[in-house]
């Protein structure tokens, strides 16, 4: 589409035969509509589309437009197929008025649903996002879930580099509710920042973000959960395992989409280190928590205010002690468990062995139970053994026994609470079984 004068006043469409727009441009044009095209654009646009055009063009060679765009109406998608040879392209992005596309965005896929590049124009008149085809995997994949509940379409974010707020290497907007988003990033390893926007600014109304590595690592998760139009979450990559390895589990049961929770230091909740919310019903949540040793609050929320319906959450370190657990039991809308890290053990069993160590064993029961709720053997002579216990309040029996029935030559056990108070102590001076009670 070239030639003659007044080309300025040329302009043009291509549907199908149902009145679907495959292709719209003006003169100069050059170029080719593929019916099954590799690749497609989706255009959503808000508010003020009429004033939204756009142009794909080789990299470098903004002169010379393979695709273009323009005349739309507001709050309509629009779907164009085309095809590319391998290479780097442009996609650059106006709007006539200069405010940038207030809200609309684009997305350019492959065939096979691969995200070749996506964003809008945020601002201004002219924006530009380069891109190549074909889509490769990324070298560093991570993957990207959003997932919406009501009021999606204030919601936006943007990926940059940590103290680089100004430059964002991903962006997203334009969601509907209660859906779910899916992306990858490919990010060099390093420090960067999740940034979250809300156009209203009352919180992101339960959505959630999760960003996972390729393993099924969490690197960063969240959301808007303050009555706020701003937060921002840092995090870094490659995952690395936590220094302080603690597991959060979250068991839900009905109602679940009113709970929300966070965790803090003691004495500081308004500033959360870990939070979490927007979850369904009867279903279970994991994470992990990278807490250095200290004292910390676990804060639970209901929006309804009728407690937890049920749903229970349990903190555990990396050898299974229970840190924190419990749920929000009564008829409200918050309730507060403290707990500190390190795990500390509330008793502890002390055994020092004399001669013939290897005869010794014990266990720990209930009162009139025979089930061992700890227990040990195996153990070298003159040694000194310290065995961390998790006893609820409550009545015991502690177990002696010798395997070659002439008592325990001397060893000796003691239990002691975390504050050195004796809890029991003693030893098997003969025979093959002895028990001692304590509570």
């Amino acid at each position: 589409c070239d030639g003659g004068s007044w080309q300025e006043e040329v302009s043009w469409e291509i549907l199908d035969e149902a009145g679907n727009l495959l292709l719209a441009g003006g003169a100069p044009y050059e170029g080719t509509l593929s019916l099954d095209a590799p690749y497609t654009l989706t255009l959503s646009t808000a508010s003020w589309a009429s004033e939204i055009s756009w142009a794909i063009t080789a990299a470098g060679d903004s002169g010379n437009v393979i695709y273009t765009g323009s005349g739309y109406s507001n709050n309509t998608d629009y779907e164009f197929g085309f095809d590319l040879a391998d290479g780097d392209y442009e996609l650059h992005m106006y709007d006539s008025y200069g405010d940038g596309w207030n809200g609309s965005t684009y997305s350019i896929d492959d065939a096979a649903g691969h995200n070749i590049s996506s964003g809008g124009l945020t601002s201004g008149d002219y924006g530009m996002d380069p891109f190549s085809v074909p889509w490769v995997a990324p070298l560093y994949p991570y993957y990207f879930t959003l997932n919406t509940a009501s009021w999606a379409s204030e919601i936006s974010w943007a990926v940059t580099a940590a103290g680089d707020s100004g430059n964002a290497i991903y962006t997203g907007s334009g969601y509907s509710n209660d859906s779910t988003y899916a992306d990858t990033f490919d990010l060099a390893d390093g420090d960067y920042e999740f940034h979250m926007y809300d156009s209203y600014g009352d919180s992101w109304n339960g959505a959630t973000y999760s960003i996972d590595d390729a393993a099924g690592h969490n690197i960063s998760s969240g959301g808007l959960t303050e009555y706020t139009n701003y937060g921002m979450d840092p995090f870094s990559v490659p995952w690395m395992a936590p220094l302080y390895p603690y597991y959060f589990t979250l068991n839900t049961a009905s109602w679940a989409s009113e709970i929300s929770w966070a965790v803090t230091a003691a004495g500081d909740s308004g500033n959360a280190i870990y939070t979490g919310s927007g979850y369904s019903n009867d279903s279970t949540y994991a994470d992990t928590f990278d807490l250095a040793d200290g004292d910390y609050e676990f804060h639970m929320y209901d929006s309804y205010g009728d407690s937890w319906n049920g749903a229970t959450y349990v903190i555990l370190d990396g050898d299974g002690n229970t840190v924190s657990a419990g749920g929000l039991t009564d008829y409200t809308n918050y309730g507060m468990n403290p707990f500190s890290v390190p795990f500390v053990f509330p008793y502890n069993l002390t055994l020092t062995t004399a001669n013939y160590g290897g005869e010794v064993s014990w266990a720990i029961t209930a009162a009139g139970d025979s089930i061992a709720v700890y227990s040990g053997s195996g153990y070298s002579s003159y040694t000194e053994y310290v065995i961390g216990l998790d006893l609820a309040d409550g009545d015991y029996e502690f177990h002696l026994y010798d395997s070659y029935g002439d008592g325990w030559n001397g060893a000796t056990y003691s239990i002691d609470d975390a504050a050195g108070l004796n809890i029991s102590s003693g030893g098997l001076t003969s025979g093959d079984y002895g028990m001692d009670p304590f509570s």
